[in-house]
């Protein structure tokens, strides 16, 4: 066998170099843009276009590494219902800052594996969880939050993830430009919308709708970690307009929906919303069937961390109701 002679040795060095040029310049930009920041040693991005585009992409990396750096001892979890409850009016009610961890678009999966993220950052003291009807249910088991704790254990991921992918190709012609993305706008008008939330979203939860054993049994464990560390815990249950309330009744889910109140109210205080009343049947309070308007979310703020007591029921073994 021949050696390798230096001008063989210094050909084939080149001849990586060149191919592995690129990923060192991808890498390069990843790093200089840090769409979610988690290097932290970049400003080249204004981190109002970050916030229009990288938490827009995936609301779980960006709280979580933010979370990760601050952490707090309330938090907030759930998906878009306790994601857009205001933190200032929450403070003021409350006398607490709070860690909104709730995501648009987020599952129950997420919000229980969020608990145990942010239960491993600090001591909590306060925890309310959002659970409505719809992500009470097996078929629903997004995860993003494993990708975030994954790239925290293996920043090499960070590199490779499709979401930090996609918000480094969109930040820079926006920073260049400076004009807004619009990212998860509906394209179209508020009773199409309304419609198409009605129908489409609807069937995809409850016409694949199965009893969710396993998020029960760790809701069931999480409960009983909060009461053996002293953490104050309460579900909320945020009100659907009477179209989507009137849907359990289509789909035959009744008495599944009965079992899921029971369930939830027997792991501590659930404030309950989603039933027939005067602010459930007013279109002007919902933005579509699912979400109510900014309008509304003070009378939710007022029952959950106040006085309020119109509107909600009060549930729960300690709850007096």
């Amino acid at each position: 066998m021949t050696a390798s002679t230096p001008q063989q040795l210094r050909k084939l060095a080149w001849k990586s170099g060149l191919m592995a040029l690129p990923f060192a310049l991808y890498g390069a930009l990843i790093v200089a843009v840090d769409p979610y920041e988690l290097f932290g040693v970049s400003s080249l991005v204004q981190l109002r276009y970050k916030q229009d585009i990288s938490y827009k992409l995936n609301y779980a990396m960006w709280k979580m590494l933010r979370y990760r750096r601050d952490p707090l001892p309330n938090v907030l979890l759930g998906d878009s219902r306790m994601m857009n409850l205001p933190d200032d009016a929450i403070q003021q009610a409350s006398g607490r800052t709070w860690a909104n961890l709730a995501y648009g678009g987020g599952s129950l999966r997420e919000a229980i594996a969020t608990f145990h993220f942010a239960d491993a950052q600090t001591e909590l003291e306060r925890v309310v969880l959002g659970v409505n009807f719809n992500l009470y249910n097996a078929a629903d088991d997004k995860d993003r939050v494993a990708e975030v704790t994954a790239a925290l254990d293996n920043p090499l991921l960070y590199f490779s993830n499709r979401n930090v992918m996609s918000a480094t190709f969109q930040l820079i012609p926006a920073a260049l430009t400076g004009r807004e993305a619009a990212i998860g706008a509906p394209a179209m008008s508020k009773e199409e919308f309304w419609r198409y939330q009605l129908e489409t979203t609807t069937r995809v939860y409850y016409g694949n709708y199965r009893y969710p054993a396993a998020y029960h049994e760790q809701l069931t464990e999480l409960a009983a970690l909060c009461r053996e560390r002293d953490i104050e815990l309460a579900f909320v249950i945020f009100p659907g307009h009477t179209d989507l309330q009137d849907m359990v009744g289509e789909y035959g889910l009744e008495a599944q929906y009965e079992r899921f109140l029971d369930d939830i109210a027997a792991l501590g205080v659930t404030y309950h919303f989603d039933f027939p009343s005067e602010l459930t049947r007013d279109v002007e309070n919902f933005s579509d069937p699912y979400h109510m308007t900014d309008e509304l979310e003070p009378r939710i703020i007022g029952a959950v961390w106040g006085d309020e007591r119109e509107h909600v029921k009060v549930l729960g073994a300690d709850s007096g109701g």
